[in-house]
């Protein structure tokens, strides 16, 4: 949604339409084995697996790893070759990005517990509020790097920063596997998180494809964005 919003409205435009289209068709294919090993969990809930953590499971890592070592090694070929003469103490660079880590972690959970609050005494969809509202949070540090680096001109940075985002997110969900002691965690999404799956593929598929055959324009930008907004519309 970020990367076809800010496609949207950006005042250069038309930095998708010039991008690589293989790294949406990675998270594609991740978002596909998600998706199947849903349908798998529900029909098999114990399926083949050792502590929740099943076959399909390492197909996503795999393909993870697949899709990181082809960022790595696109990366190193557009590797920007301007160093910072400023060396600060490595004491300094740990300590910062420690206090910094502390705080994230402090602040999720804080906005987690005031989000479970919120949806129990306002009769929302916990859904609902986790995808529209937790989303938009948690993805506000994406929407700022990659308008950051758009405004520098970094078009590459401001599509990896989005894609990868969502490939490491697609990741997790299979660990997180392991901490599930009833039943695994893709055993239990709902019809609507499933509703929101089909519409997101849909839109992924749709950008590759138009991307490939360099199609792209913000009359088919603005159609994804609506089918983006439908599920939630949906849930609500």
């Amino acid at each position: 949604f970020i990367l076809i919003f800010l496609d949207f409205i950006f005042r250069t435009g038309g930095f998708l339409k010039n991008s690589g289209h293989k790294n949406i068709l990675a998270v594609f294919v991740l978002q596909s084995l998600i998706i199947a090993a849903v349908i798998y969990r529900h029909f098999l809930p114990l399926g083949m697996s050792l502590f929740n953590f099943g076959f399909e499971n390492i197909l996503v890592i795999f393909v993870y790893f697949l899709f990181l070592k082809n960022e790595l090694s696109q990366n190193s070929r557009e590797q920007n070759k301007n160093t910072s003469s400023d060396r600060d103490p490595v004491f300094k660079n740990w300590a910062i990005f420690f206090a910094a880590l502390t705080g994230i972690g402090f602040f999720s959970h804080l906005t987690v517990v005031q989000s479970k609050i919120i949806v129990e005494s306002s009769g929302l969809n916990y859904v609902f509020f986790g995808t529209l509202f937790i989303g938009f949070v948690t993805s506000l540090p994406e929407l700022i790097i990659t308008l950051s680096a758009l405004l520098r001109g970094s078009k590459s940075m401001a599509i990896g920063n989005i894609i990868g985002s969502n490939a490491i997110d697609i990741a997790i969900i299979v660990f997180l596997e392991l901490f599930s002691l009833d039943r695994p965690i893709l055993g239990n999404i709902s019809f609507m998180h499933i509703n929101t799956l089909f519409f997101v593929q849909i839109v992924t598929l749709a950008l590759f494809v138009l991307l490939m055959l360099k199609k792209f324009n913000k009359i088919y930008g603005t159609i994804l964005l609506i089918l983006l907004v439908l599920p939630l519309i949906i849930i609500f």
